[in-house]
């Protein structure tokens, strides 16, 4: 269920679900590009690693859509990357339908996991070249099922019909990013960056750089002896 599915005719509305805040928003179904309608905003959730996060994740989607400014039970979920296990691999040139097969293999060495506890999702980035061989770019993406299966239940029981669910950074490749011409996107998450190179809304290149926001945020504090709310003020002034 990591994929994107079409949209059914109306614009959804888009869960950002990211390490401490939860983003809500919904285009207009007028121009292509569409324009913001709806949103809200959800801070103080629980970090990725606490034991409380699902339900704060979940409670944040139960607040906003409670008050009443989306249209439509239609939901696009973008998943925290720090849930994602990745892995860049490298295969043997094959076409694409058999691709699958041979990332199964490759799932299994994903540390952290156990069989059948995790939901796999593949994107194939482009031939690369290795001495005198053409292979095939794969990054690998795992997601832990207990946390998607409940956070799926939680969205039915509060009657939204989930579309998709996608990785947050290869969710703004599909939404924004369909020009022509490669786009180098610098994606600077709370939880770590990822750089990504994109064209026509595909993914050719994804690398996860290093910490994000919340790190950035807990050095200063600690340099400056700020709180963390004023070391994040400090970073955006």
């Amino acid at each position: 269920m990591l994929n994107s599915l079409k949209s059914k005719g109306s614009r959804p509305i888009g869960v950002d679900v990211g390490r401490s805040t939860v983003r809500m928003a919904q285009l207009s179904p007028g121009a292509p590009g569409g324009f913001v309608t709806s949103h809200a905003t959800v801070r103080g959730t629980e970090p990725c690693q606490s034991e409380t996060y699902l339900d704060a994740a979940i409670g944040a989607v139960r607040r906003s859509m409670g008050r009443g400014t989306f249209a439509g039970r239609s939901v696009r979920i973008a998943l925290p990357t720090e849930l994602i296990r990745f892995k860049s691999v490298r295969l043997p040139d094959m076409p694409d339908e058999e691709i699958a097969e041979a990332v199964k293999w490759e799932v299994d060495k994903l540390p952290g996991g156990e069989p059948g506890e995790a939901i796999n999702q593949h994107i194939p980035l482009g031939r690369v070249r290795q001495g005198e061989e053409t292979l095939r770019e794969v990054l690998v993406m795992s997601a832990p099922r207990p946390w998607i299966e409940s956070f799926t239940e939680a969205m039915d029981r509060l009657k939204l019909e989930v579309e998709s669910l996608e990785v947050a950074s290869t969710a703004v490749a599909s939404a924004f990013f369909r020009q022509d011409e490669p786009r180098l996107v610098v994606d600077f998450g709370g939880g770590s960056t990822r750089a990504m190179i994109i064209e026509r809304g595909e993914v050719h290149f994804f690398k996860v750089l290093g910490p994000g926001q919340l790190e950035m945020d807990q050095r200063v504090a600690e340099r400056l002896r700020l709180s963390l709310a004023d070391a994040a003020e400090t970073r955006l002034s």
